[in-house]
């Protein structure tokens, strides 16, 4: 807000009557509404509003409070401090309540000399506060600019741990074959769990069809090439059943061929000729 709007807004809070009043004394609110828009123009980087306040005691109300940032310049950078003021409803008899606002990335300096583990600020000024030296919420911050340009209050938050992998992401065991981290970040393969481990396989690399082997879990092993000693063995068996082709699995290899056909009968001899004249006929 501008100085003009500034001024608006607390001609309008202060004026207010009934529930709503602002807890301030008749007497001291001019004073106040000249020291705040005499801040804010100062300092333009504070804000000026009406917001609630609980104290030790339990009680709310709502007080005048200035927030923003403060400059501070500190081995020749310049920084920016996040505070707040609040005008308790003694003020200007009493001094301001100051406290430095971390963000998330900040902490508060642990044994500060003027600020407290809450944030409460308690530097010179506030602690010999007289209200008949008229001093002002501008001479609060420019004494909080200086000393805090000493001794910072506020430290960057060191980085934590990173964060665990996602729940969703289902890695395979070390010992899995062929295993070489895809997609889980990189890693090396591990020697499979059985056998030797000279005979890992790659996931992508099934082994041949010409292997002997078998791939655990895989098809059992293809059949072996028949032998000349399995023929000499068997010489009647078949060769495709040698092969184990065409043979289904409950017969065996070495089937024996079909039997021979039955002779053909016998040829009938023609009427008034006799067996003995046959074999007279046969023996000329």
């Amino acid at each position: 807000m501008t100085g003009h709007e500034v001024a608006g807004y607390l001609d309008r809070v202060l004026q207010q009557h009934g529930p709503i009043a602002l807890p301030y004394q008749t007497d001291v609110r001019w004073a106040m509404r000249e020291q705040l828009v005499e801040l804010q123009k100062v300092f333009p980087t504070l804000g000026i509003h009406v917001d609630e306040y609980c104290t030790t005691d339990g009680r709310c109300m709502n007080y005048l409070k200035a927030q923003g940032t403060i400059p501070v310049h500190y081995q020749g950078a310049k920084y920016n401090i996040p505070v707040v003021i609040w005008l308790e409803e003694h003020y200007p008899r009493c001094a301001p309540l100051v406290y430095v606002r971390p963000t998330p990335n900040m902490v508060i300096k642990h044994g500060h000399t003027y600020v407290d583990n809450s944030g409460q600020v308690a530097i010179p000024l506030l602690q010999n506060w007289t209200y008949s030296q008229n001093n002002t919420l501008v001479d609060v911050v420019l004494q909080m600019s200086q000393v805090f340009g000493a001794e910072p209050p506020l430290y960057s938050r060191q980085p934590g741990p990173p964060p665990p992998p996602s729940a969703g992401v289902v890695k395979p065991p070390p010992n899995y074959p062929g295993f070489s981290g895809i997609g889980n970040g990189g890693g090396t393969a591990q020697p499979p769990a059985y056998g030797d481990s000279a005979a890992s396989f790659s996931m992508a690399s099934p082994p041949s069809h010409g292997s002997h082997s078998s791939f655990p879990g895989a098809s059992p092993a293809f059949p072996s090439i028949p032998t000349a000693s399995d023929w000499n063995s068997n010489p009647m068996a078949s060769p495709s059943s040698a092969l184990g082709l065409g043979v289904s699995s409950g017969t065996t290899a070495n089937a024996s061929r079909p039997p021979p056909p039955p002779p053909p009968p016998p040829i009938p001899l023609p009427a008034g000729r006799s067996r003995t004249i046959l074999r007279s006929d046969a023996s000329r």
